[in-house]
């Protein structure tokens, strides 16, 4: 199945250049949000992104400050846990399509 998905490219450079890369946590949190009303001031939980990624922890953390830096999601310290919102730039790339390659992540 994901093979015609990704027709013509290596499904193990997909999975380990990609699904390794900040846009793959972008697009999770996008996939949790989209349908709401207000996707930009819906809070995620880190537990809804972490069951969605097959990421270590520490790797979606570091994906998700990538992105607070890019300024594609806003990061909310709660007592115990920061919450993650995605921003209106990271909702537009993510609607539109963009790919990882329209991301600066070299930082």
């Amino acid at each position: 199945m994901l093979k015609t998905l990704f027709s013509g490219s290596d499904l193990s450079t997909y999975f380990g250049i990609y699904m390794d890369h900040p846009y793959s946590t972008l697009q999770t949190i996008y996939s949790i949000v989209k349908d709401d009303p207000d996707p930009t001031s819906y809070p995620c939980k880190p537990a809804q992104i972490i069951v969605r990624q097959f990421l270590p922890w520490d790797t979606i953390l570091e994906h998700i400050h990538q992105l607070a830096k890019q300024g594609l999601v806003d990061l909310h310290q709660q007592e115990r846990f920061t919450l993650v919102k995605i921003t209106a730039a990271g909702f537009a790339l993510c609607k539109s399509g963009g790919t990882a390659a329209s991301v600066n992540f070299s930082l």
